[in-house]
């Protein structure tokens, strides 16, 4: 798909797609094994990302988020900006189960934490 638009879907399931971008509204999304080429945007949504592949294009976030959550694990984020954008006013809480991040010329970083990200911030692996 060059760009899926997923709003209002409660159950949603994603599996072995290829994406351009995704944008999320309202929904409660399970990707599996995937891969999405040039962002991943949320609003209001639940993602659990399983064993996929998340890039983003130059100075733009792998998650670009607002008021929403997420679950990855086993999965490789090739970021051209932050790792994470939060564009909201609620502060998010995302889980990172052995993630993979990339970064063009650079070694890979792996993260296996839960990480709190404010209002209107970034966050990046250390």
């Amino acid at each position: 798909y060059k760009e899926l638009v997923l709003d209002d879907c409660p159950l949603a399931q994603i599996s072995n797609a290829r994406i351009g971008s995704l944008a999320v509204s309202g929904s409660s999304v399970r990707i599996l094994n995937s891969e999405i080429f040039d962002s991943l945007d949320a609003k209001n949504s639940r993602l659990e990302i399983t064993a996929g592949l998340v890039r983003s294009a130059e100075g733009s976030p792998a998650l670009a988020l607002t008021a929403s959550s997420v679950d990855a694990a086993g999965t490789r984020f090739e970021p051209g900006g932050a790792l994470v954008e939060n564009r909201g006013n609620v502060a998010l809480a995302l889980a990172f189960s052995v993630v993979e991040v990339v970064r063009a010329g650079g070694a890979p970083a792996y993260v296996h934490e839960v990480v709190k990200v404010p209002p209107y911030r970034s966050w990046n692996e250390k």
